[in-house]
């Protein structure tokens, strides 16, 4: 086998221990602070905050990995440590641990996990020709799916069997040590690759010119579509961190129930999102991004209509596709206007002001929540204020005009939410310069890899 068929295969079976973690571990992290006790409106704000310190911190990525000689050094040592973080929260479940204990570790995995996906972005790009990465991560993410699917399950199972016989607690602890050994296999496995990357080096964040500036936010005609974005995220994250208090204290849903849930929203965004050319022949790109708005502003209110759990399970699903379709749009939409060079400044400061505005959409419903009792009523008096608010930023929504065909959009998981399906970003290449040293060696992975492409999806599966 040579390096370049060994290095994709690696990255296939990362995949699959990453997802692995995703979906067993941080998933779950809400639940388990519901499970030591923490209060609901805490929950919900430790579905937000913690990501907006990643949001924060991922603008310092650019000087933390060009100080090293090799790439692949700082990604290795991000992982591992990530991975002793899941070996610390497993043995929190032994310990009185208060909220803000597990606020600060489970913000500091996210500080991790935003820095990974940046290096891991420019990494990637090197290890996988381009011409051929659309149809190497088309297969790659079917074992991502897979992966999180699994992680899902058997963590519903698992959890579930420990809540009746009164021991959650402790399968919480085998849990995220699970994860924590999943974590060290993709360490590991990450090290094995074999690749050239000394001369790799991010894009200066405060260099300027690039193609984006921050003022394209407000005075560009794709500004105004970036700025429905992050104020119609503000409004959806006024209900959406509540979602899992909601179904595990209010109607007491067991872990096997909360599991499915989790699952249908996640498989019909995916579903969604792996049927674009479908789409297309039906629709615009500016019909399904109205659309998939106007149905995720609906979502609120239809789950205050009833609780059966049947319903919400169709809920799950119809909302997954609407935020397939978003998201499908929006990130067409970003890669079709904003220029290669241009899309790392991009996407580091709308993440930033994404996380903000999430933050801030969950400190509005804890406010709400926090003149309240905490009962049904009042988590649905909530959906419906999302519901209202969520329609604010529609009356505002962008024309958007641009030549495209829809395509597979590739991205990369970073969390299962319940309501939304998934958190993701999607991959492109984030780094400059050296490419004409690397032209010789994309073209030898490129005839590798069309001659032996039999081969590869053989030992792949």
């Amino acid at each position: 086998m040579n390096r370049a068929h060994g290095n994709l295969l690696l990255s296939i079976v990362d995949a699959f221990f990453y997802s692995l973690m995703v979906g067993a571990g941080e998933s779950y992290f809400c639940a388990f602070s519901l499970a030591l006790g923490h209060s609901e409106l805490f929950v919900g704000l430790l579905a937000t905050y913690p990501l907006l310190l990643g949001g924060i911190m991922q603008l310092i990525t650019p000087k933390i990995f060009n100080k090293f000689n090799n790439a692949q050094h700082p990604i290795v040592m991000a992982c591992f440590i990530q991975a002793v973080v899941f070996l610390l929260i497993s043995q929190f479940s032994q310990f009185a641990v208060s909220e803000w204990e597990l606020f600060v570790v489970v913000s500091f995995y996210w500080f991790l996990a935003f820095i990974i996906g940046g290096m891991w972005n420019s990494w990637i790009s090197y290890i996988v020709p381009q011409r051929m990465a659309p149809i190497f991560f088309a297969r790659r993410n079917v074992f991502v799916y897979l992966g999180t699917f699994i992680g899902l399950l058997l963590s519903g199972i698992m959890l579930e069997k420990g809540r009746i016989g009164n021991e959650v607690l402790n399968l919480y602890s085998n849990l995220f040590l699970a994860c924590g050994i999943f974590r060290l296999i993709s360490t590991l496995i990450l090290s094995f690759h074999r690749v050239d990357l000394k001369k790799i080096r991010f894009i200066n964040l405060k260099k300027k010119g690039g193609g984006f500036s921050f003022k394209d936010f407000t005075t560009t005609e794709n500004g105004k579509i970036f700025l429905f974005v992050i104020f119609f995220k503000m409004a959806v994250f006024t209900a959406a961190p509540f979602f899992t208090p909601y179904m595990l204290k209010q109607l007491n849903l067991n872990y096997n129930q909360f599991f499915i849930l989790l699952s249908l929203a996640f498989m019909g965004k995916m579903i969604m999102m792996r049927m674009a050319n479908t789409w297309q022949k039906y629709f615009s790109l500016e019909k399904i991004f109205f659309y998939s708005s106007v149905g995720i502003s609906f979502m609120p209110l239809l789950w205050s209509l009833w609780d059966n759990f049947y319903y919400l399970a169709f809920l799950e699903i119809l909302s997954g596709v609407m935020w397939g379709g978003f998201d499908l749009a929006f990130f067409l939409i970003v890669l079709t206007s904003i220029a290669p060079q241009a899309r790392v400044k991009f996407f580091s400061f709308f993440n930033l002001l994404k996380t903000v505005a999430m933050a801030a959409g969950s400190s509005i419903g804890a406010f709400w929540l926090m003149k309240s009792h905490l009962t049904i009523s009042d988590y649905h008096g909530l959906f419906v204020f999302s519901w209202a608010i969520r329609f604010l930023p529609l009356f505002f929504f962008p024309t958007i005009k641009l030549r495209y065909q829809l395509s597979q959009i590739v991205t990369r998981l970073l969390s299962v939410r319940p309501a939304s399906g998934s958190l993701e970003r999607p991959i492109f290449s984030l780094v400059k310069g050296h490419h004409h040293e690397k032209q010789k060696e994309e073209q030898l992975h490129e005839e590798n890899f069309e001659e032996n492409e039999g081969s590869l999806a053989k030992k792949a599966s």
